[in-house]
C-alpha cells in the first residue's frame, strides 16, 4: 500500500511540475506577443528644419472620420520644380514617428518630388 502511495504523489507531483512549466511558457508568450505588437513609443523630437535642414515645410493636420487628429509634416519641392507635380506620402514603421522618414523625404525632395510625412494613428 505504500508503494502506491508514494507513486501516486510522484505522478502527482510529475503533473505539478508539467503543468508549472506549461503556464510559465504561456505567460512568457504572452509577455511577449505584448512587447512585439505595444513597442515604446518614440517622442517627436524636431522638425525638417531642424534635423534636416529642409526650411520650405508646414504642419498639417487630418482629421479622420472617427476624430482621431492625424498630424504631418508636407515639405513641397523646390521653387524650380512643376507646383502639380507628384507627391510621394511616407509612413514610419511601428512605434516610429515621421522624425525617422526625414532623411527620404530630403532625398525625394531634392529630386523634384513633393513630401507628406505623417504620423499613424497610435
Amino acid at each position: 500500500m505504500r508503494r502506491w502511495i508514494f507513486m501516486a504523489i510522484g505522478f502527482l507531483a510529475c503533473i505539478g511540475v508539467a503543468l508549472a512549466a506549461l503556464l510559465y511558457v504561456a505567460y512568457q508568450s504572452r509577455q511577449q506577443a505584448i512587447i512585439w505588437t505595444h513597442p515604446p513609443r518614440n517622442a517627436l523630437q524636431g522638425d525638417p528644419e531642424s534635423l534636416q535642414g529642409l526650411a520650405n515645410w508646414e504642419a498639417v493636420t487630418f482629421t479622420t472620420a472617427d476624430a482621431v487628429e492625424i498630424q504631418a509634416w508636407f515639405i513641397p519641392a523646390p521653387d524650380t520644380a512643376d507646383p502639380d507635380g507628384a507627391a510621394v506620402i511616407l509612413v514610419h514603421g511601428l512605434g516610429g514617428n515621421r522624425v525617422e522618414m526625414l532623411e527620404r523625404a530630403e532625398i525625394l525632395n531634392r529630386n523634384g518630388y513633393h513630401t507628406l510625412l505623417l504620423d499613424l494613428r497610435n
